[in-house]
């Protein structure tokens, strides 16, 4: 116990790193109920200020055009990586992103129609069509492209990383399996958590392995190159086994949209956008 509080009178920085929708804001909660109520915290910055606090904690999106400097010279760092296949398949949360998508009626209806005949049978509609359509509604890149602009700089930002730091999968923390966790940051933390309505979080599935009732053959001949650098980075199988009988859920789906949209248009109208 003395050696623990002897850790803790020390200055304490913690910079959580990670892609969009990888489950950083999941494990920034959880970190930030085990600290102490005077900490102060970054929620996806693009600066720091050098705030000289001794305790602090920060969620840094990885991909984004910033100086990541300033945050790596924090005393801890966690990685966050996830399965593609399930980040792919949670691309859904675009909806609320993508002005061009979220702020045209007939756009989102596009979605959400596709989406039903998604949900009546799941085999019939390739999900690359799905993702397809949400990206050329916004006016961003294709698949392939997005997927690239998202996951490589993933790979290339273990390199910035110094020897001290700690890389958990998203599938462990949704197991609890977070002991590796604890010990690296000398910390008691919880994986069971509750979103903070305040950072713009809608809630999906909390849970893995949704990309296979989501992907159909066709998608797997489509993005298992593309996933093959980021997968054999972080080692995650090479296996792409589907389930026999898939179900998609509407509240994860056309419903999941819907929610996210209107919660987005009354963001905007509140802030008179």
């Amino acid at each position: 116990m003395k050696n623990l509080l002897r850790r803790h009178s020390k200055k304490e920085r913690i910079a959580i790193f990670g892609a969009y929708k990888t489950g950083t804001t999941a494990i920034f909660t959880a970190v930030r109920n085990a600290l102490p109520p005077e900490t102060i915290t970054y929620f996806e910055p693009t600066s720091y200020d050098g705030n000289p606090a001794r305790h602090q904690l920060a969620k840094v999106i990885v991909g984004q055009d910033m100086n990541y400097i300033p945050f790596l010279e924090f005393e801890k760092h966690v990685f966050i990586v996830r399965d593609p296949r399930d980040w792919l398949s949670g691309v859904l949360y675009l909806a609320q992103e993508l002005k061009l998508l979220y702020s045209n009626p007939s756009n989102v209806q596009q979605v959400i129609a596709l989406l039903h005949k998604k949900e009546e049978n799941p085999r019939t509609i390739p999900f690359y069509e799905l993702y397809n359509l949400v990206l050329k509604l916004s006016g961003t890149p294709p698949p392939k492209k997005h997927i690239e602009n998202v996951l490589k700089p993933m790979i290339d930002f273990q390199s910035l990383l110094k020897a001290d730091y700690y890389q958990i999968r998203y599938e462990d923390f949704i197991d609890g399996n977070i002991l590796g966790l604890q010990a690296y940051l000398g910390r008691s933390i919880s994986s069971q958590v509750e979103v903070d309505s305040t950072f713009d979080q809608v809630t999906r599935t909390k849970s893995y392995g949704n990309w296979r009732n989501w992907f159909t053959p066709q998608d797997v001949d489509y993005f298992r190159d593309v996933f093959t650098d980021y997968m054999q980075a972080f080692d995650y199988a090479n296996e792409w086994q589907l389930n026999s009988d898939p179900i998609i859920l509407p509240q994860h789906s056309s419903e999941y949209v819907q929610r996210i949209v209107q919660k987005r248009l009354a963001k905007r109208e509140l802030l008179n956008e």
